[in-house]
């Protein structure tokens, strides 16, 4: 069953988190990657630290009632942020069809009927999925709507849970240490009426469908996977599985990778996915042995070129100079990158450790933490997006996050709501859910 998940990520002068302090409202610039903030199971969002920006995160759904669910409570919080409600003639007309009880899904957060128009502080709720402001603070969630202090609306938020940084002592070893405790307020304000973010959407592609996706993207590798499969039995799915490999030995040989989001910055269309599970789990035991016996048959000097012949970025100045062979590669996506069981959390921590029997060698590539958990490994524990995810037994999907989303109309992948919520329909049909015109 196809799924899509989104990431919608805004700059400081956008949205910001705040702390409080003796002159009033501050900006926090001190949040960790991946430090979840908040998190609403019903309809499944979360607001987290992408390294202090606010990133707006979904859960991957099935359907679009599920979707159209987390994308109008999107909304309502954008609204109590900015005040400024959706604005309906930019919005799809499918989207404002609703299904359910919902005649005021453009208009913003619902106010409880015993509620009043206040320019006070007011408590906030999320029930059935929805926003709920209600004058009387007490009844609260851990939301608070406070309008027009020192930096405009904001809405604070009470840690459910602490956000840990990892950090390092004076002899080089990492320690996890508390960011913001739990219980700790911090807030949320927009910085105009209007917000843009930048938009990434995750969707599960069949394999089969893999080479058109990415020939969409400009990149047809069919002749050189071809090349390497030749007499050997070819299905459709192994067919996308070398198609895959050959998309990230171009990335890393033609890319400029540098940023200081890492190599994933090179990918129009990241793997999510570890390629080790995917042999496991996704591949028959006859494309195995197919894909086992293209290894074997790789002439030597293939077999000794590098995965990553230019160095890639690890986040500020620092590159890393990996100098994986592809036939290890390779072979690490038939067994697993296992290492010797004595591995420090520092070299865990390092990057440098093996990925681990599940993972291969490039899940994450070297220089970021390992995925694979081990005995005393911390529960925050930051690990890079790329190949974190396992293909469950007998599927036939990878998880790919679409890093450039213009094939969804975003230019540049920024966007108002109003584009977001289009884009993201667009997306969520593109990969397989029934989305009404």
């Amino acid at each position: 069953m196809p799924r899509v998940g989104f990431e919608w990520q805004f700059q400081r002068t956008e949205l910001r988190f705040l702390k409080n302090s003796r002159d009033g409202w501050q900006a926090e610039e001190a949040l960790p990657s991946k430090g979840r903030v908040c998190y609403w199971q019903d309809p499944g969002v979360a607001i987290e630290s992408d390294g202090g920006d606010v990133e707006i995160i979904t859960d991957s759904v099935t359907t679009w009632a599920a979707l159209r669910r987390q994308l109008v409570f999107i909304g309502e919080l954008l609204s109590l942020l900015t005040s400024r409600s959706p604005d309906p003639a930019a919005l799809p007309a499918a989207f404002l069809q609703a299904d359910e009880e919902e005649a005021d899904t453009a208009t913003g957060p619902r106010r409880s009927s015993r509620s009043r128009t206040s320019n006070k502080t007011q408590a906030v709720r999320v029930a059935q999925g929805h926003l709920r402001t209600h004058d009387d603070v007490q009844q609260t969630d851990g939301l608070r709507f406070v309008p027009g202090t020192n930096v405009g609306n904001i809405v604070t938020v009470a840690l459910a849970a602490p956000i840990k940084r990892c950090e390092f002592d004076s002899a080089g070893n990492p320690v996890m240490t508390t960011a913001c405790a739990a219980g700790d307020v911090l807030a949320l304000t927009a910085g105009g009426n209007l917000v843009h973010g930048t938009v990434q959407a995750t969707i599960d592609v069949p394999l089969v469908q893999l080479p058109d996706r990415l020939r969409v993207l400009d990149f047809d590798p069919s002749e050189r996977v071809h090349a390497w499969l030749a007499g050997r039995h070819q299905t459709d799915n192994l067919i996308g599985f070398v198609t895959l490999i050959q998309y990230m030995l171009w990335v890393f040989a033609h890319q400029k990778l540098t940023s200081d989001d890492g190599p994933k910055a090179g990918f129009a269309l990241l793997p999510r996915t570890n390629l080790r599970s995917v042999y496991m789990n996704a591949l028959t035991e006859v494309e195995r042995s197919a894909f086992d016996a293209m290894v074997n048959a790789l002439p030597e000097d293939e077999q000794n070129s590098r995965v990553c012949p230019r160095p890639y970025g690890l986040g500020g100045r620092h590159t890393c100079d990996n100098r994986l062979t592809l036939f290890w590669w390779l072979r690490s996506i038939q067994v697993g990158d296992p290492g010797q069981g004595d591995e420090t959390l520092a070299v865990h921590m390092s990057g440098d450790g093996p990925r681990g029997v599940a993972y291969d060698a490039m899940s994450p590539p070297r220089g970021y933490p390992a995925h694979e958990p081990f005995p005393g490994r911390p529960a925050e524990w930051f690990t890079y997006s790329m190949g974190q995810k396992t293909t469950p037994y007998r599927a036939s999907h990878v998880v790919v996050e679409y890093r450039q989303t213009d094939l969804f109309g975003l230019k540049n992948g920024m966007g108002t709501y109003e584009q977001f919520v289009t884009a993201a329909m667009i997306a969520a049909r593109s990969a397989g859910l029934d989305v009404p015109d």
